[in-house]
């Protein structure tokens, strides 16, 4: 029996065709012809062409916090597909990517350490610390994207694991 996942196939016609195109020259129109579905299975999975781009990074992240990869690497995904993000990240306005890309990043750290530490809630001081910290490091892998990427993943994400307050090293 073969599966086909037809999600998977939207995405796969989102980055091929982001290759080629900007992100505001893409259209659902031009997404449907390169995946070859209908517009009523498009939108059973998705809710906009900008709802595809930041799903090609919710599906990376997703699988490496269901995995706890302990060694895996946002930057080495982003800068795996640089070209995608660059264009990915210049969207501006509303269902940016850079907008998605912060509130999944502060979602996941303020779960995280809800998590470690057993807390219900964050305190005004861990939300004001981790707000920095994840708008921070989204502005520094854009930056470090945008400049052409010249220093390693590796040494981007232990750059950036410096910058967390010593309090939540362990908690993250």
């Amino acid at each position: 029996m073969i599966f086909i996942d037809t999600k998977q196939i939207i995405l796969n016609a989102t980055i091929k065709l982001m290759k080629v195109d900007k992100p505001n020259k893409l259209t659902v129109q031009n997404i449907l012809d390169e995946a070859h579905v209908s517009r009523s299975t498009f939108y059973s999975f998705f809710s906009d062409k900008y709802d595809v781009i930041n799903y090609y990074f919710k599906s990376y992240a997703d699988s490496i916090s269901n995995e706890n990869v302990e060694n895996s690497c946002a930057y080495q995904f982003l800068y795996d597909n640089k070209d995608y993000f660059i264009k990915a990240l210049a969207v501006e306005g509303q269902n940016s990517f850079e907008d998605f890309f912060y509130n999944y990043y502060y979602d996941d750290c303020s779960r995280m350490y809800l998590k470690n530490m057993n807390k219900e809630s964050l305190s005004d001081d861990d939300r004001i610390s981790l707000e920095f910290y994840c708008r921070g490091s989204l502005h520094i892998a854009k930056q470090w994207l945008t400049r052409g990427a010249k220093e390693s993943p590796l040494k981007m994400r232990q750059l950036t694991h410096q910058l967390i307050p010593e309090k939540y090293w362990k908690l993250l």
